[in-house]
């Protein structure tokens, strides 16, 4: 019994040594389950009863007076203008935390409809268009995008629809996709290739790479308008300056827009867009 009693606080050090931080965290963990469930328990925009039939192709995204907001918050977006056309430069949107760069991308992934105003692809007003048709001609590049504990095959493979990147065609197409997004030579050291396992949360992969790894699987859903969120968030300035001239080549020809608070994201001929400047369109 007295051996048990002296050993007791030696068992207790290691469970009691996580109290502290996890109470550090608690005040966290409370607002993101916050929002996660205003998000959850957010009703869906409702499609149009008669819908058009969405553009073949898309090559030119217009917002004309846009507001929006969140259900039952007030309005995050007012009267906002702006355009992008593949091939003429970026739309780049800038702004502090809270300006609604988040509400911009919800907005155009129909995941929020505007309250006024318009917003259309190739001229057709998405009001117009089920939410899955507008979904379907954008990919998006999360700030954070998902890496799965599985290997570089897999992480590509979910960019398409089940069995369309297999075989000698599919293994091209990632290979390519890789090669765009800067990861050919790193493929080309791997013995394993595409079948390398990149660890959870690809842990086996510089936060670089991770970022590339995600750009190739935007490619590779071959959109016609593309998204990104922060594409250099995180990464050192030459990493960061190699990726941004990788994407520009990459996605040469589609609409592209980018949100973010990097200075070095601008390129003559984008088109930026400041919410902190009165939502003011800028053309360089």
């Amino acid at each position: 019994m007295l051996a048990v009693l002296a050993l007791a606080p030696l068992a207790l050090a290691d469970p009691l040594s996580g109290l502290v931080p996890a109470l550090q965290r608690r005040g966290a963990l409370a607002d993101a389950q916050a929002r996660i469930d205003a998000v959850l328990g957010a009703p869906l925009p409702e499609d149009p009863a008669d819908p058009l039939p969405a553009p073949a192709g898309v090559r030119d995204l217009t917002v004309e007076g846009l507001t929006a907001g969140w259900p039952g918050g007030p309005d995050v977006l007012r009267d906002l203008a702006a355009a992008a056309r593949g091939g003429d430069g970026w739309l780049v949107l800038r702004g502090p935390s809270g300006s609604g760069k988040s509400t911009f991308l919800a907005v155009l992934m129909a995941a929020l409809r505007p309250r006024s105003g318009r917003y259309a692809l190739d001229g057709v007003d998405t009001a117009r268009l089920t939410g899955d048709d507008v979904r379907w001609r954008i990919a998006w590049l999360p700030q954070e995008a998902h890496v799965f504990a599985s290997s570089i095959r897999a992480n590509l493979a979910v960019a398409a629809p089940r069995g369309a990147l297999a075989g000698a065609d599919g293994v091209a197409r990632m290979t390519a996709a890789l090669a765009a997004a800067g990861l050919g030579p790193l493929l080309a050291s791997l013995p394993r290739g595409l079948d390398t396992p990149v660890g959870a949360g690809g842990t086996a992969l510089s936060g670089g790479e991770r970022r590339r790894l995600a750009a190739a699987r935007a490619l590779l859903a071959d959109r016609d308008v593309v998204l990104l969120d922060e594409p250099t968030a995180h990464l050192d300035a030459p990493t960061a300056q190699a990726l941004l001239a990788d994407l520009r080549t990459a996605l040469d020809g589609r609409v592209v827009v980018c949100v973010t608070h990097d200075d070095a994201v601008e390129r003559d001929g984008d088109t930026v867009l400041d919410l902190a400047a009165g939502q003011v369109l800028v053309g360089r």
